[in-house]
């Protein structure tokens, strides 16, 4: 049984999250819309969003309370220190010669003998010349809820690598102090994606988080705009399933769970509830609460019918046309002045 200490609350965003989610708001003025986005359920935010361990992965679902409001994360695991490092080359001004690799714990007495002599496992090793991104201005973290994104998508042949340093003083991969005080020492860090990242690879496949979306709001007013999700029923598009549980889609994926009141309702109310840790209306994205929210696994907690899923999570992301093919949901975002 794993020990749970530390809330996240959304409780106490409500002034913030009342300025910027306008769709849980009663407004004196008919709002008028402006323009709709449709975006496929194939659609997410690729080589942006990822996991720093598979620990996180599991416990994103399962860390969020009954009403989605809260999050709870597990004791010694708030990520304190962070840094993420690409592969550049060895001209560079700030290359760092190093390893990334999947356990660099096993590495940590790693000597420049050893380096040398070390040769890449393709999906499992990159040694290389690495440069170290700057925080905010290339990337962000989650210190609780453990995934980063990169400002710019990482490209096919490019190298992700983090070292990080959590609460309970656990230290994964080199330090940044240990990098500044001696320029000859060697860069051992956590991959997260190799060169070649592929379905068959699940140690590294699996961080790549594929249920982060672009809302792409035009709205004048920022979050002032209503989401629906809708699965193609062959001749027309329906917003619940079509069998029992006969639920809508947003209910079932967690999107709906409370009323205007923040009171947990069995199927929802039909209104995308107001919620940061899903729905980002500064960075203009869904984040849904499941890894694989349209081909939920057999363990997560929210689920759909067999006859209401897309087989989308174990194609190459750079296969857009089997993708295509294996579609089944639409993501409809209608903006509002």
């Amino acid at each position: 049984m794993k020990n749970y200490i530390k809330t996240i609350s959304l409780l106490l965003l409500f002034s913030i999250i009342l300025l910027s989610c306008k769709n849980k708001i009663t407004q004196t003025d008919t709002p008028v819309k402006v323009g709709e986005t449709i975006i496929s359920d194939y659609m997410f935010l690729k080589n942006s969003y990822f996991f720093i361990n598979k620990n996180y992965l599991y416990n994103f679902e399962k860390g969020y309370s009954d009403d989605m409001q809260k999050f709870t994360y597990e004791i010694g695991k708030c990520i304190l220190v962070f840094d993420v490092y690409t592969n550049t080359i060895a001209s560079d001004c700030d290359a760092i010669k190093g390893i990334a690799v999947l356990n660099p714990e096993n590495y940590d007495s790693l000597s420049l003998e050893d380096y040398n002599n070390i040769q890449p496992i393709e999906g499992k090793l990159e040694k290389t010349y690495f440069c170290k991104l700057t925080p905010g201005k290339d990337y962000d973290y989650d210190p609780y809820r453990g995934f980063f994104y990169l400002k710019t998508p990482a490209s096919e042949k490019e190298v992700i690598a983090v070292s990080y340093l959590t609460d309970d003083e656990i230290q994964i991969g080199t330090s940044n102090g240990d990098i500044k005080s001696d320029t000859n020492v060697i860069l051992i860090s956590k991959l997260i994606k190799p060169q070649t990242l592929t379905p068959s690879n699940k140690d590294l496949w699996d961080l790549m988080m594929r249920n982060v979306y672009a809302i792409n709001d035009t709205s004048k007013h920022l979050g002032n705009f209503n989401i629906n999700i809708e699965y193609n029923n062959g001749s027309n598009y329906v917003d619940r399933q079509i069998e029992n549980p006969m639920n809508t889609f947003i209910n079932l994926l967690g999107l709906d769970l409370v009323d205007t009141n923040y009171s947990l309702m069995e199927n929802g109310d039909g209104i995308v509830d107001c919620n940061l840790f899903i729905i980002n209306t500064w960075n203009k994205i869904i984040i849904f609460p499941s890894d694989q929210p349209f081909d939920p696994l057999p363990e997560r907690r929210f689920q759909l019918n067999e006859s209401n899923r897309a087989k989308l999570y174990d194609i190459p992301v750079s296969n857009i046309s089997e993708l295509m093919m294996e579609s089944r949901f639409r993501i409809v975002v209608e903006h509002f002045e």
